[in-house]
């Protein structure tokens, strides 16, 4: 079996930014510290400094791996922490395993909850990942109690919802978009009624 180190002289870039993101390594400087510090193991893992006689050569360098390696890699998947536990929901859920890592489905839950398994909105009482209200959590979560923090289950309740109401995770983000920005036209066509709706009763969300 190759090395971290093999893979980085052989130029294997992608598949080593790849398998960390698979590991739910998200952050574009430590993914980037681990192709410097690969490619420059006499400085055993010290960081750079500003008083160092090659310090321009040296941060030039870091930054061409940020931008032209790791940038890319991440733009291109939707990198979360969450991700084994997503893989195992959408079997439970029955639905597609890409759901775990789809972009729609990432865009929504930043901007739901932060990918915070404990968020808790305290005027509507809509809690974790998907903020689902407690009656939602009811129908489509029976198996555990509200508020558990557990994200496969949160996983689980939050796809079945999104399958039950708009089919697929680029529906929702979409009706998502169209009642935060007011706009029933951003909805799918079939749900611009119901956008509208939501609209004048000032609702927001998914």
């Amino acid at each position: 079996m190759s090395t971290v180190d093999d893979r980085l002289k052989a130029n294997l870039w992608p598949l080593i930014i790849s398998e960390q993101i698979e590991n739910g390594v998200c952050d574009s400087a430590t993914l980037t510290d681990q192709i410097f510090f690969g490619m420059h193991p006499e400085r055993s893992m010290r960081p750079l400094d500003p008083s160092e006689p090659n310090f321009e050569r040296l941060m030039k360098e870091w930054i061409a791996y940020r931008d032209f390696f790791v940038t890319p890699q991440l733009s291109a998947t939707c990198c979360h922490r969450y991700r084994r536990e997503f893989a195992d929901a959408t079997k439970f859920a029955g639905v597609s395993e890409s759901w775990a890592s789809d972009h729609s489905l990432c865009r929504l839950i930043k901007r739901e909850s932060g990918w915070n398994p404990f968020a808790k909105n305290k005027s509507s009482g809509a809690f974790g990942l998907f903020q689902m209200l407690k009656l939602t959590w009811k129908r489509m979560l029976p198996e555990v109690e509200y508020g558990t923090p557990d994200v496969f289950w949160q996983a689980v309740g939050g796809f079945r919802y999104i399958r039950k109401a708009y089919g697929s995770p680029k529906r929702a983000w979409e009706f998502w978009k169209a009642t935060v920005r007011k706009d029933p036209n951003l909805a799918p066509k079939n749900l611009r009624r119901k956008a509208k709706l939501w609209i004048s009763k000032g609702f927001y969300g998914y």
